[in-house]
């Protein structure tokens, strides 16, 4: 049964997508995002990220631990604010019915200018993956679909 556990959730979802969204108010001095994945294509990417990891046991108990979950996400969304590169926070995590979501908190400073995102989260599993990003900078919003093509998007505030 333990080898039918993850072919069974790809028949559910035959498309790879990842939705995140990442919201600042200049005033508020953080950055705030949302990830969405769902989780047994997050485990077959996180393998990639740490080979060393068993992770057959959170695979059957829809768990995983924050402080690799952050490492991960560390690695595949950069935040960078004017050259500094920002840390994020886990805020709240839920994973249920084969789809998890990650809510985090950037500090980041007033008064930048400039924000490079780097969002690769799948790319390197999945060549038709999208991962389906909204911008809100203040009063603007952008709709980005980041790809294994296209990662990498500059903006200014």
């Amino acid at each position: 049964m333990r080898f039918l556990f993850i072919p069974f959730f790809l028949l559910l979802h035959p498309v790879h997508v990842g939705m995140i969204s990442i919201g600042h108010d200049s005033g508020s001095g953080t950055m705030e995002v949302f990830v969405k994945l769902y989780f047994d294509d997050f485990l077959l990417d996180y393998r990639l990220f740490d080979e060393d990891q068993d992770l057959q046991l959170y695979a059957e108990k829809s768990v995983f631990p924050p402080e690799k979950l952050l490492s991960y996400i560390s690695d595949r969304l950069k935040l960078v604010v004017d050259g500094r590169n920002l840390e994020g926070k886990i805020v709240n995590l839920g994973i249920e019915d084969n789809e998890m979501e990650v809510n985090l908190v950037y500090p980041v400073e007033n008064g930048g200018k400039s924000i490079y995102l780097y969002v690769a989260f799948l790319t390197d599993l999945y060549a038709d993956q999208s991962n389906m990003t909204i911008v809100r900078l203040d009063d603007r919003e952008e709709g980005i679909k980041f790809t294994p093509e296209f990662r990498e998007k500059d903006f200014s505030l």
